[in-house]
């Protein structure tokens, strides 16, 4: 009996509860929800923020471009500014920095000021520099071998989802366009309710860090606490003693350094990265609304 229940099953697995892992990740991933809704929100209301916003007709144009240019510029600064010390900080703590950056800025892109209006996308910007890469790494730290790729597809599924929801929301407008701005406003309040959600989850429910994150920062005790509550008893010291051969091989090197490593990945990273901006694929995104409809009226559809 014995060796027949080993054959049927020669990969049991080391996690306790896949629905726990689960909720964990698809939480995490709220932040990408946020970045994929905050740049999809601004295509089905970019021809309403003139409007209710009674912005000088000369100038249009320009403060169209700035607004939508505001989230990149951000997250490029905050990535520019902590890029070096993201390994060294708290996985949680940075998640729930960018909830408050979050609502702060989501706060501000609802009043009718523009400047408000552009420093609440510059912040929404911080928030996207930071749940970009620390939103994954929080995953991928949380998760079992046996189910990390999956737990690692909610960030993409979650961005996926937030692109889908501002497209959604965007049949609540007042069609023909008019100076109604509850409901646009609204749709810009959107990331601040998803971050409030997250943040009680982190703050109050799921108080801890990365195993991994514990192991670097010496903090053994607190480490196996965590893994307590993901894995089986029997597995948790391999595990924590393949995190703690991690660390010993764990080198810091300069970006210098790792452009000679890897100048083939980083040439097509950088091609990719042109191609993208080359083909105009976050403008379509962006304004395909505002180009599909002054091409087929002079003012507003009706």
């Amino acid at each position: 009996m014995q060796n027949s229940s080993s054959s049927s099953n020669p990969n049991p697995s080391t996690y306790k509860n896949a629905c726990h892992l689960y909720t964990l990740s698809a939480l995490t991933a709220l932040g990408w929800v946020t970045i994929g809704y905050n740049y999809s929100v601004y295509n089905p209301t970019v021809n309403y923020l003139h409007k209710y916003m009674d912005w000088p007709k000369n100038e249009i144009p320009i403060r169209h471009g700035l607004g939508f240019a505001m989230i990149p510029i951000g997250a490029l600064l905050m990535i520019l500014i902590t890029l070096w010390k993201f390994s060294e900080c708290s996985r949680r703590k940075l998640l729930i920095l960018a909830d408050i950056f979050t609502i702060i800025g989501a706060i501000l892109t609802t009043i009718e000021i523009f400047s408000v209006f552009l420093v609440g996308r510059l912040i929404l910007g911080f928030a996207v520099g930071i749940n970009g890469p620390i939103a994954p790494v929080y995953i991928r730290e949380m998760s079992p071998k046996e189910i990390s790729g999956k737990m690692g597809s909610s960030s993409g599924i979650g961005s996926s989802f937030g692109k889908m929801l501002g497209f959604a929301l965007a049949f609540g407008l007042p069609l023909p366009i008019n100076n109604n701005r509850l409901f646009c406003q609204f749709m810009y309040a959107v990331p601040a309710i998803l971050s409030v959600v997250r943040i009680i989850w982190l703050g109050f429910f799921f108080r801890h860090d990365t195993p991994k994150y514990y192991v670097l920062q010496d903090r053994e005790h607190e480490a196996r606490k965590v893994m307590k509550k993901i894995y089986k008893e029997e597995v948790i010291d391999e595990l924590l003693s393949g995190i703690k051969h991690e660390k010993l091989n764990e080198k810091k090197i300069s970006h210098r350094e790792l452009a000679k490593r890897y100048p083939i990945q980083l040439k097509v990273c950088i091609m990719l990265a042109a191609l993208m901006q080359l083909t105009g694929i976050h403008t379509l995104t962006a304004y395909s609304t505002a180009i599909l409809t002054s091409s087929l009226v002079e003012e507003d559809l009706n």
